[in-house]
């Protein structure tokens, strides 16, 4: 049918034609619901300053009833800054700021606030923190059970000079294993705990430890000598030697079991490192640790997944090992042995020989302590292993063969079979081939007696591994890092594999160091400054 209105005659007529993304913007133009026209970022900060004009001339009593209505008006708006711009607590003096800070002992609380952050964040505050973490006033390792650990403070004048030295922390503040633990792992954990500041606190660590249990004790040093000598030693003009004194006060002493006290105390002390009080009449011996290690960090054992592990690294882990000692039961420190296997695989990929015995001997000595002890001391920690022995993962000597160049890799397969040459797969391929390419030379004629030994023992292994696991002391082919010259296969080792240098093996590993603190105490260190 023709339409009514036909167009002018001359004209065509034009169908106009909506793209499709305009046709369903306008579809949804039309499903919308009418509501509060949206205002503009004019008026909203026209209405603004309204209301706080208005706000200078109301009453106390009228604030709280336009409460809820500007929160709707602000909703989308910018946030409305606090009344006073800072919170109660920001607003405290620095000095109240750094006592909340340490009371708390949360990193939480630097995370809430730039403020707060800046305010705990000085030298004072970390080296604090270090001094509060590694320094316990009333523990020892005691070689005499039943004896007491501690002595009551017998000098004013020791109290002052602690309570000054803990500033602005309180001397009466106690931690206990866990919060000890848990400390130590924050701080460690932070960027600011750097080595260079725990090496810079360790002098003063020691200190304590001389001026808490001993002066602390009650012990005077009757030699006029001796206490000249002592004072130019903690000035760091002499090296560490014996010192005696006798006890001032022995019926309040704790190291005194009778009213009369005519014997003598000796005190000495591994700079950096330890402070032992030893009296043979009372068979007293007290060793009181620079360092009251309690955690291993999981960043240190684990090493950098791109870089692995700087020197830096490797020497704090072992100034941590020297630290703790090697006559400990291992169940007072908490470390994760995941991590520490991850960190033997990041050493092994990165060739590094070094970090790889550091971290061989941490898990050596401190698992099979945890396992020879355990029966007479238990742990809340994490067993060494599932099994009852000490065994490392095959994995490492599977990955140690397919490195290169085969030097490192030979290197590198002995230090983990000095660790635990019972973990060695005698089925496995890899190591197989891997054996029979240095016994024909392939690698160098030097290494070929080493590739004829480990075919051998990878076939005699099955045979004694039982025996080797249940009594190592006596059968493991190494224990502790000295091979066992009673079995075959040790003499054979020493004759045929490092004939060269047959007294490093038969030595144990696990008290040496490739870095110790102690050689640095005539060094000086520089005191890292507010």
């Amino acid at each position: 049918m023709p339409s009514p209105h036909p167009p002018p005659s001359g004209t065509r007529q034009r169908t106009e034609r909506i793209p499709k993304h305009q046709q369903s913007y306008k579809k949804r133009r039309k499903s919308r619901r009418g509501g509060r026209p949206l205002l503009s970022f004019a008026d909203l900060e026209s209405r603004k300053n309204a209301r706080l004009a208005k706000r200078r001339w109301k009453e106390p009593g009228e604030e709280e009833e336009e409460e809820e209505e500007e929160d709707e008006e602000t909703s989308d708006a910018t946030p409305r800054p606090r009344r006073h711009g800072t919170s109660l607590l920001e607003q405290l003096p620095i000095e109240l700021i750094e006592k909340v800070f340490l009371y708390a002992l949360d990193t939480n609380m630097c995370r809430a606030s730039p403020y707060l952050a800046a305010a705990v964040s000085s030298e004072r505050i970390y080296r604090t923190l270090i001094r509060l973490a590694f320094w316990d006033g009333g523990s020892s390792s005691s070689s005499s059970p039943g004896k007491a650990t501690s002595s009551p403070l017998q000098n004013a004048d020791v109290r002052n000079w602690l309570e000054k030295t803990l500033q602005p922390a309180d001397y009466g503040m106690r931690l206990d294993d866990a919060e000890r633990v848990h400390l130590q792992t924050t701080i460690l954990r932070c960027k600011w705990c750097t080595k260079a500041r725990l090496e810079a606190q360790l002098p003063t660590l020691m200190h304590m430890a001389i001026q808490r249990h001993w002066f602390g004790a009650g012990i005077t040093m009757s030699d006029p000598a001796d206490q000249a000598s002592l004072d130019r030693f903690l000035t760091r003009n002499e090296d560490s030697k014996l010192y005696e004194g006798v006890l001032s006060s022995p019926q309040s002493s704790s190291l005194n079991d009778d009213n009369d006290d005519d014997n003598t105390y000796y005190m000495s002390i591994i700079p950096l490192v330890s402070v032992s009080i030893n009296c043979a009449e009372k068979n007293i011996r007290q060793v009181h640790r620079v360092l009251n290690l309690r955690v291993f960090p999981d960043h240190l054992l684990r090493g950098s997944r791109t870089t692995g592990f700087s020197d830096e690294t490797i020497n704090l882990l072992e100034t941590f090992r020297r630290a703790y000692g090697f006559d400990g039961t291992g169940h007072d420190v908490s470390l994760s042995r995941d991590v520490l296997q991850q960190g033997i695989r990041n050493a092994l990929a990165t060739q590094n020989a070094r970090a790889l015995t550091t971290l061989l001997k941490i898990d050596e000595f401190f698992m099979r302590r945890r396992l020879e002890t355990s029966s007479s001391s238990s742990s809340s920690f994490s067993a060494a292993s599932s099994t009852e022995y000490y065994v490392l993962p095959t994995e490492h000597f599977v990955a140690a063969v397919k490195l290169q160049p085969a030097l490192n890799a030979i290197d590198l397969f002995k230090l983990l079979l000095r660790c635990n040459a019972e973990s060695v797969p005698p089925d496995s391929a890899e190591v197989t081939q891997w054996a029979m390419d240095l016994s024909e030379g392939y690698q160098g004629s030097e290494h070929v007696g080493f590739g004829r030994w480990l075919l051998d023992f990878m076939v005699e292994l099955p045979r004694h591994i039982d025996g080797a696991r249940q009594r190592p002391s006596e059968e493991a082919l190494f224990y502790y890092g000295a091979v066992n010259l009673q079995s075959r296969a040790g003499r054979r080792f020493i004759d045929e594999v490092c004939a060269g240098a047959p007294g490093e093996w038969q030595q144990t590993w696990i008290q040496k160091v490739s870095f110790d603190i102690s050689k640095t105490w005539l060094v000086p260190i520089v005191d890292i400054q507010e």
